[in-house]
């Protein structure tokens, strides 16, 4: 399990490397860590780490509890006034479908993960697919820091519908869960199903105290698939619910095979309702096994992937287009590397953070929107969507949906990578005359998963299996 840790985490980082070119990715372990602050402007590595945990409810018709996560940078100015530096990342890492309405049109989203504001935003969006109308959108939450106009500016910017809806935000300390709720009539549950590597299947909704439907077998290669579990035990389907479930697959791994497979005759092709064997790696003599194209992806190649929803440039790491820079940051923050000009907010001699004086910084504002432009304008390549590039205050970011490859997969493999890493140059690319100010990274380990026709369709590709 160490070795597959750290296998994960390299090939995290190299890939941070080729797509974000010089800005990597940093682990960080969430912790609340709340340490004093120097005086003098700066702060230790440690000891500016944040982060809070809220709830928030959101109430279109369908009513939904999120609970979210913000990481932080904190740290006190000469004055010693305590502000955020660096930016923030507000994650959803739980949520529950509280009534019916929200059961029925969210039933398989899984927003765990994801932005906060797209989650809010894929609420409204989702609602008025399902012909739900609604002319305000109504958020109670414990996290003092939500805004009204915020919201209200995120949902208008970036929603595919063009009327806008009214936001109230109300704050509560201590949210009264039964107070919220009232009178809502809850008589459907979810039934979610953990395959634990296998294929994706849909999750259930069912009436409370009726009988969940036995979805048909999980496959996964090199396991032999045994039973569904709740909470560790088997799970009976003649069992009513009355809550919300998640039932969890539980595997056999598969013994090797110790037949002397000498026989010349070859091997039936498996058909698409079985499981396939796992392809093994070809000897330099033995013709490529590897049947899939970037045209036409066969599944059956068993194919492992990393699904990262959300990549790109995270924690504060930003490009800005600044003319000024060499004459008020000093030097030992700036450097150059293979010839992309970067600023180091960490010093690694004092451990200490820099921070930009920001009033001072003269901005290229016409050179700054024709890079968003022109990286907006870009062609995707295959395993990745969902591109957006914005300018916030002057500070660009980039974010995407990408599918990784997670093994060499010959010929395919090649292409494949090829392609991502011409793209991943060419964002860059649009960027090599911009200072990237590096303040931190942070993210988690995508587990490996098999490619199947749920990832090829959120990813456009061709697949079939033959």
């Amino acid at each position: 399990m160490k070795k597959r840790k750290v296998i994960i985490i390299s090939i995290i980082v190299l890939a941070a490397l080729l797509i974000g070119g010089v800005c990597t990715f940093t682990y960080i372990k969430h912790k609340d860590n709340k340490g004093s602050n120097n005086t003098n402007g700066t702060t230790s590595k440690e000891e500016n780490k944040n982060y809070e945990t809220y709830t928030m409810y959101v109430k279109i018709n369908p009513l939904v509890k999120l609970t979210y996560k913000v990481e932080y940078f904190k740290c006190k100015d000469d004055n010693g006034k305590e502000h955020i530096c660096g930016g923030a990342n507000s994650e959803v890492i739980d949520y529950e479908l509280v009534n019916n309405d929200a059961k029925d049109i969210y039933n398989n989203i899984d927003f765990n993960g994801k932005d906060l504001y797209d989650v809010l935003i894929t609420l409204c969006d989702t609602a008025r697919d399902n012909n739900i109308g609604f002319e305000k959108l109504e958020i109670t939450t414990d996290d003092s820091n939500i805004k009204m106009e915020e919201v209200s500016k995120a949902i208008k910017e970036k929603s595919k519908y063009e009327n806008t809806i009214d936001v109230y935000v109300d704050f509560k300390e201590h949210i009264d869960t039964k107070e919220l709720i009232g009178d809502e009539e809850i008589s459907k549950l979810i039934v979610k199903f953990d395959t634990d590597g296998g294929n994706n299947i849909d999750n259930q909704t069912v009436e409370k105290n009726a009988k969940v439907t036995k979805p048909a077998d999980p496959t996964k290669s090199g396991y032999t698939f045994k039973e569904w579990q709740l909470d560790g035990k088997k799970f009976d389907f003649n069992t009513a619910v009355n809550k919300d479930i998640t039932l969890k697959a539980k595997w056999e791994k598969n013994k090797e095979k110790e037949e002397n497979q000498t026989s010349n005759t070859p091997s039936p092709s498996p058909s698409p309702s079985t499981e396939p064997s796992v392809t093994p790696s070809p000897s330099p003599t033995q013709e490529s096994k590897i049947k899939s194209t970037l045209n036409r992806i066969n599944l059956n190649d068993n194919i492992l992937v990393q699904d990262w929803n959300t990549a790109g440039m995270f924690c504060g790491t930003y490009y800005m287009f600044a003319d000024n820079v060499e004459q008020i940051i000093p030097a030992k923050y700036l450097h150059n590397t293979n010839g992309q000009k970067y600023i180091e907010l960490w010093d690694e001699e004092t451990d200490e953070y820099y921070q930009i004086p920001q009033d001072q910084i003269q901005y290229n504002v016409a050179a700054e929107n024709a890079a968003v432009n022109k990286a907006n304008s870009l062609t995707l390549p295959i395993g990745i969507t969902n591109l957006r590039v914005d300018a916030d205050n002057h500070k660009i970011k980039y974010i995407y949906s990408r599918l990784m490859l997670d093994g060499d997969y010959e010929n395919f493999g090649k292409e494949y990578n090829s392609a991502q890493n011409a793209f991943g140059n060419n964002l860059n690319g649009v960027f090599s005359n911009a200072w990237l100010v590096r303040v931190g990274g942070c993210g988690d380990a995508v587990e490996p998963k098999l490619l199947n026709e749920d990832l090829c369709n959120k990813y456009h590709l061709t697949c079939d299996r033959w």
